[in-house]
């Protein structure tokens, strides 16, 4: 272990969870109010359940398609409400749709529309805390059919329906 010291973990990317990312969130809401104790404690528990689910993941691809994925994860995080073709995704990314589609469900535990769809998702987290009032418009802007279509998106990814977390936050 003391060879690899500057990099402590075989991995430099991990999947989060829906529930990290709210449990993140929440902390960071409540940075103000919550004592060095608590913090430090809520810091600790998303690290751990970060951990976990990274060691559960670890990437079995090559380094050459892991990059193929990394480069597809930054092109839908940088516009999740784009609509980006697979061909053109896998084009960018240097390999078959085929490839990529089996190499970023091995690397990230999700299918790619459903990482777009989580992304979409936590971007939606964000605008409603910042006071995001018309759900509809919000819905449309994030590439969503339509409310209904959000709100059951919503509610399987986070537990909860887009206005009861407004009401909440």
């Amino acid at each position: 272990m003391d060879e690899h010291r500057e990099r402590p973990f075989p991995f430099a990317t991990g999947p989060a969870t829906s529930a990290v990312y709210m449990t993140q969130r929440a902390l960071f809401d409540s940075l103000q109010t919550m004592s060095a104790l608590a913090i430090e404690e809520g810091v600790l528990s998303i690290l751990d359940e970060v951990l976990r689910a990274a060691f559960r993941a670890r990437p079995q691809e090559s380094p050459r398609m892991h990059d193929a994925v990394e480069q597809a994860k930054g092109m839908i995080a940088d516009d999740p409400a784009r609509l980006i073709r697979l061909a053109d995704l896998a084009r960018r990314a240097g390999c078959s749709t085929f490839h990529l589609c089996r190499a970023f469900r091995r690397v990230t535990g999700l299918t790619i529309s459903a990482f777009r769809r989580s992304m979409r998702l936590r971007l939606a987290l964000d605008r409603l805390r910042d006071g995001h009032d018309d759900l509809t418009s919000l819905a449309f802007d994030l590439g969503f059919a339509s409310h209904s279509h959000f709100t059951a998106a919503f509610r399987r990814q986070f537990g909860l329906t887009p206005s009861r977390f407004r009401a909440i936050s």
